[in-house]
Order: C-alpha cells, then structure tokens, then sequence
C-alpha cells in the first residue's frame, strides 16, 4: 500500500474525496474517490496483540491465505 495516512476529507454533492499522504513519499498527495479499489495490505501480529491486550477483542482463528481474489 502506498497511503501513509488520510490529511483531509472533503465532500461535494454525493462524493466524498481523501486528501492522502504517500507512506514514501510524504511530500507528494494522492486524492481518491473510490477506496473500494485500493490496494491494502493485512494488519500484522503487534496489532492483533495490541487488541488482546487492550480487551477489544477475542482471537478465534488463525487464518493462513493462500491467495486472495479480486473480483
């Protein structure tokens, strides 16, 4: 994923546009509109284990993807 984080939003008419940092570059923005298409990427072991401790959450499977599909 190349997003750092998300500067501003911005809302016209029906459209919501994300005014974004790249994680690389920090002087450089991306604006979108459509995130559904956004590359992401899974969140690591120190998260999973920042939520257990924080008791916001249960763990309950450990899942190991294969590959992923995109339709």
């Amino acid at each position: 994923p190349d997003i750092g984080d998300v500067n501003k939003i911005f809302e016209y008419g029906d459209d919501r546009y994300f005014i974004c940092e790249l994680s690389r570059d920090v002087k450089k923005l991306k604006i979108i509109r459509n995130v559904r298409n956004l590359q992401y990427g899974y969140r690591g072991r120190k998260i999973i284990l920042k939520t257990l401790q924080l008791k916001l959450g249960d763990l309950i499977a450990r899942l190991k993807p294969i590959f992923s599909l995109k339709v």
